[in-house]
């Protein structure tokens, strides 16, 4: 297979249901509820955009991306195009599928006067980092977040 075998399409209000059962697997720590506000948020605003992948008319990959025009790590412009999230069914993976849906978001990126992108992963998932260096992104820098709960526990 190759990426010529599979639909691409910008998303629309009535994918929400498949969007979420893929988003599910790749931010597992969100809930359902916080995952569809995310992708309602995602449908009205003209920042975003998310494109599905469709195999045999099964949604099996998508990749939202946004313009953001507040700081992103390493950018030296802005607006910076930004890699929301990626994902793709693991059976259909190495067929140039995520490739493909980069292309599609460069593409966008530069028609909206991006001259750079930013993503993100976190440190513990290498092959997202490796994925992200052979699309030619360069690792910026690692970040650890801290929590600390005060007043009332």
């Amino acid at each position: 297979m190759s990426s010529s075998d599979f639909e691409f399409h910008d998303a629309k209000e009535n994918d929400i249901e498949e969007w979420l059962l893929l988003a599910s697997k790749l931010l597992e720590d969100t809930s359902e509820p916080e995952l569809r506000s995310d992708y309602q948020q995602m449908m009205s605003s003209s920042k975003y955009r998310n494109i599905l992948v469709r195999k045999d008319q099964v949604c099996i990959g998508f990749i939202d991306i946004s313009l953001r025009s507040e700081y992103v790590e390493g950018a030296t412009s802005t607006p910076v195009g930004y890699i929301e999230g990626i994902f793709i069914e693991e059976a259909y993976r190495k067929n140039g599928i995520a490739r493909k849906l980069m292309e599609m978001a460069e593409e966008w990126f530069i028609s909206k006067g991006c001259k750079e992108i930013g993503s993100d992963t976190w440190e513990w998932n290498k092959d997202s980092q490796e994925f992200h260096k052979k699309l030619g992104f360069t690792e910026e820098d690692i970040l650890v977040h801290f929590i600390k709960t005060i007043g009332d526990k």
